[in-house]
């Protein structure tokens, strides 16, 4: 075929285009599909149907050394291993939108059936997701498919995928990805609806995951050759010798040449039998002719010992991990290490999540098969800190805010509770929840009482010693947690013509008790009073002036 034949026979493949404006572009699209092309597309893969190549090429054959490495390199392998620990945090699951309480019941029961009928001979589900890790940070990827019961109307069990074994086709009318398996030279299409693909670090397009072993068969190949050279200089040069030195007798009187060598060499072969059958605490007992002396090596080990450490802090970065993690102590500083250790723990939360979703996704195909509809949500555990006192304190700061966000009216109940991860909070409406004016709503329907709950008087306020504060409704008290009146605590509103109204006096009588003015250290109370107070405070203009010029006011 000629120059113009093969270009005539490639171009019957090539996207056709049309001129618009000077300009070249592709014939219009299917709707629904992107513009652009994913990097393993070519002029024939439309045509002649092809496997997806791993990232960069990387040849499949090294899925294989990958493992090869995991089993024999004990830093690759321990590596592995701390990943597989640091992200086996546990999980709860949580039943959501269940059509009724008997839906809810039958949920649970069938997700706790699944834990334990799946991977059975190899511990449930907790042994299915130590397979899974394994493979995630030894290949990049992991695969799960599900099996079917003979009725098709539950999951029998759900298997791990040998991911070695897995390959990717472009579907030509959609582009996406569709699983293939290689086993013994054939073809075997995996059905997608039924099977799990997670690939961690991918790159673009391409729908394999990317190994973090990647990096490390070069130097490990470096690791490797330079402990077996130490081993041999070592056992050549690292250990004292003895060095027998014999001294042949003279020649006597009258004795041949022949009988001569005969007889030297003949005391020499009984030294040399001598010396090597020698014990340890065994002394050689000689004439004066035979000198023994020790040969001590020169070798310095730290020469290997710095070199082996450069070589090893290759592995250990291409592993991602830090030296503490694979049994080493390179003497770094508090800071660092947890500085390094929050970095580690981000990447465990990372695959986490997507873990999360693999098991959403299993549980609620599982569901799925049931009587009224439920939904399972998963909520992965976290590796909890080393210092767990400050990790509480962090704890009890967001909470606090959260619900300081709650009470000013920024969040409702939901969002406060989301703000702190939790999807569905017990108490929908709390006596504590909502803004001031939320607040002011049930004064008025308690009491009858029509008046923003921080009203502020345009008229002469009676003094606040004048106040009957018997006659106070509960809501004109900062804190009333009971319907007890001896509860009520920090009254700091007077009523007038049956509207409620701050008091100047009150509200500052109320915070200077709230700060420790009676007793001398501040009153234990729910973060909320304090934001009531607070918004009280600046309805009046009060937060404006000095805490301690405020105390010593006069109250009115």
């Amino acid at each position: 075929m000629g120059r113009n034949g093969a270009g005539r026979f490639l171009d019957f493949f090539r996207p056709k285009h049309k001129a618009t404006g000077g300009t070249m572009q592709l014939m219009e699209r299917v709707e629904g599909e992107p513009s652009s092309f994913p990097e393993d597309h070519t002029l024939l893969s439309s045509t002649f149907s092809s496997f997806i190549n791993l990232p960069n090429n990387t040849p499949f054959f090294m899925l294989n050394v990958y493992r090869f490495l995991r089993d024999a390199i004990p830093d690759i392998s321990d590596a592995v291993w701390t990943w597989k620990r640091l992200c086996q945090t546990g999980y709860e699951v949580e039943i959501l939108d269940a059509s009724s309480e008997l839906a809810r019941e039958r949920a649970c029961r069938m997700i706790r059936d699944l834990d334990t009928r799946v991977n059975a001979a190899g511990g449930g589900m907790d042994g299915l997701l130590d397979i899974f890790y394994t493979s995630l940070f030894t290949y990049g990827a992991a695969a799960l498919e599900i099996v079917l019961s003979r009725s098709r109307e539950s999951v029998h069990d759900i298997v791990p995928v040998d991911v070695w074994t897995v390959r990717f086709k472009r579907d030509p009318r959609t582009g996406k990805a569709i699983p293939y398996q290689l086993h013994d030279g054939e073809e075997i299409a995996i059905n997608p609806e039924l099977f799990f693909y997670l690939g961690t670090d991918r790159d673009g397009t391409n729908p394999y995951g990317r190994s973090m072993l990647r990096s490390i068969p070069f130097v490990v190949k470096i690791q490797q050759r330079l402990l077996e050279d130490m081993a041999k200089a070592t056992r050549n040069a690292g250990w004292s010798k003895l060095h027998v030195k014999y001294k042949p007798a003279e020649r006597f009187r009258g004795e041949s040449a022949e009988d001569y060598q005969a007889r030297i060499s003949s005391n020499f072969e009984k030294l040399r039998d001598s010396v090597s059958k020698l014990k340890t605490d065994q002394n050689l007992v000689t004439y004066d002719n035979v000198e023994v002396d020790v040969i001590t090596g020169n070798q310095r080990s730290s020469v290997f010992y710095e070199n082996h450490k450069a070589i090893e802090e290759q592995v250990i970065t291409g592993m991602h991990l830090m030296p503490i993690l694979v049994g080493r102590n390179y003497g770094t500083t508090e800071t660092y290490g947890t500085a390094q250790y929050e970095i580690i723990n981000r990447q465990v939360a990372s695959v986490n999540r997507a873990v999360k979703r693999l098991l959403e996704r299993l549980y609620n195909f599982e569901l799925s098969f049931m009587w009224g509809s439920a939904r399972a949500k998963v909520k992965m555990k976290a590796n909890r800190t080393v210092d767990l006192l400050r990790e509480s304190a962090a704890v009890k700061n967001e909470i606090e805010n959260a619900v300081r966000l709650r009470d000013e009216g920024f969040l409702d109940q939901k969002g406060a509770a989301a703000r702190l991860g939790i999807d569905n909070p017990a108490v929908e409406n709390p006596k504590t929840e909502g803004s001031t004016a939320q607040r002011d709503e049930r004064a008025c329907s308690i009491h009858g009482i029509r008046a923003p709950h921080n009203r502020i008087p345009r008229f002469p306020m009676p003094r606040w010693s004048e106040v009957d504060k018997s006659k106070l409704p509960r809501e004109a008290f900062a804190y009333a947690p009971t319907e007890d009146r001896q509860t009520w605590k920090l009254p700091h509103h007077f009523l007038h013509e049956g509207k409620m109204y701050l008091h100047r006096g009150g509200v500052i009588a109320a915070w200077a008790a709230l700060n420790g003015a009676h007793t001398g250290r501040p009153m234990d109370v729910p973060s909320y009073v304090r934001s009531h107070l607070l918004a009280a405070r600046r309805a009046l203009g009060l937060e404006q002036r000095q805490g301690a010029a405020e105390m010593t006011m006069e109250v009115r």
